[in-house]
């Protein structure tokens, strides 16, 4: 967080009368203000002497210049990158939770208790990631921006539970969440803009000069030289769609069944439709898979623009409770369009951090979302929700696996 600094007042002295000439002035006499003054001289011109001497000659003064450097960078796939999705797809539930909340003030009676627990449960999993952002030059004024919205969201909270039995303390609180979290959008707009920086921007920093010039005395002026610092190699374009290699080394075996989909798109895979006025099938396609010989293929014949209507999935996963996992993907579309990766319940609660939101296009593109499960389960799901738009969307070689603590 920025501190604010304060000007301290000023003490300004008081002018006083100039004595007469029977007071100091009048005794210091012409002839002492004369030698006083040659002595302050002979110091500068000593002091100049050894100042610029060096050895028994004149040495080089170096003369600053200005190198341009590549401006801090995100790479994928680093840390920082990694702590972004994990953000993002943190402020994706909560809010998800201000949705649900906003529903609940127009009943009657109202009892969010759970729907409180989990948002503190959600900021409480941003604590790691949030810190890895703001240790990031790039990223530290962002990471203080969202820092301060979770931390008014807890503060809401608290003063909400003061008297759990009054209903109109519990309303006023939960439409000040609701409030708060929506300046999660704004904050969320600069967050995924970091993952866009440009790796060919300069900065200006100050270096010091390779060669001094010689010189018999001090420079009258500085004089900055520009020199161009090597820029850094950027970072490698995503694989080209004949690439057979994961988006990322899988830190551990793979929890999935036919995750290349080589043997189909029918069980343990399925489509599942959470509103009954969407429509969409999935087949099995080899015409351009990722990897291998087939891709699942996912048509929408009809949608309600929510995301979570079409949702294309495989269940009775293993995840143990703390434990961290990277799932891994290659999607594209028929055009440009979003798709939802979620790690949920059986019932459809998200798991820990566990979603985020990725913009695809025509050519196969690598996903990534690490997560904490907040609980341990036998029935966890992998979701891939498409209901968004009627763009179809091709899914191949996908993969879950844990992060080993210690882990990069």
């Amino acid at each position: 967080m920025t501190g604010t600094m304060t000007d301290q007042p000023i003490d300004h002295e008081t002018p006083t009368e100039r004595p007469d000439s029977g007071g100091l002035a009048g005794a210091v006499a012409p002839e002492g203000i004369a030698g006083a003054l040659a002595i302050v001289v002979v110091v500068v011109i000593l002091a100049a002497r050894l100042a610029f001497a060096g050895g028994t000659g004149p040495g080089p003064t170096p003369r600053p210049t200005v190198a341009l450097t590549p401006a801090p960078t995100i790479a994928p796939g680093s840390p920082i990158a990694g702590a972004i999705s994990t953000l993002l797809g943190i402020d994706q539930n909560l809010l998800l939770v201000r949705g649900t909340l906003t529903d609940e003030l127009k009943k009657p009676a109202i009892d969010i208790r759970g729907e409180m627990a989990g948002i503190s449960g959600q900021i409480k999993s941003a604590k790691a990631p949030l810190e890895v952002l703001s240790e990031s030059p790039l990223g530290h004024a962002v990471a203080t921006d969202l820092g301060a919205v979770y931390s008014k969201v807890n503060q809401a909270i608290i003063d909400t539970q003061v008297n759990i039995q009054d209903q109109a303390t519990w309303r006023k609180g939960t439409q000040a969440v609701i409030d708060i979290l929506l300046g999660l959008e704004v904050v969320d707009i600069q967050l995924a803009a970091l993952l866009t920086q440009p790796s060919d921007s300069l900065l200006p920093t100050f270096a010091p000069s390779p060669t001094a010039s010689q010189s018999t005395g001090p420079s009258p002026t500085t004089t900055l030289q520009p020199t161009f610092a090597p820029t850094s190699t950027p970072p490698s374009a995503p694989p080209s769609a004949s690439a057979s290699v994961p988006p990322s080394p899988s830190p551990g075996p793979n929890i999935l069944l036919d995750p290349g989909f080589e043997a189909g798109v029918g069980s343990p895979w399925s489509l599942v439709l959470n509103d009954a006025l969407a429509g969409a099938s999935v087949g099995a396609d080899q015409t351009d898979p990722h990897g291998g010989t087939t891709s699942a293929r996912i048509d929408i014949a009809a949608t309600t623009g929510r995301q979570s209507a079409i949702s294309f999935q495989q269940g009775n996963l293993t995840v143990q409770a703390g434990a961290d996992y990277r799932v891994t993907l290659w999607a594209r579309a028929a055009g440009g369009r979003n798709i939802r990766v979620r790690i949920t319940t059986a019932s459809g609660q998200t798991l820990g951090n566990g979603t985020n939101q990725f913009a695809i296009g025509p050519a196969w593109t690598p996903l990534i979302l690490d997560f904490s499960s907040i609980l341990g389960t036998d029935t966890a799901v992998l979701a891939v929700e498409v209901g968004e738009s009627g763009q179809s969307v091709w899914i191949d070689d996908v993969g879950i696996a844990r992060i080993p603590p210690g882990a990069p």
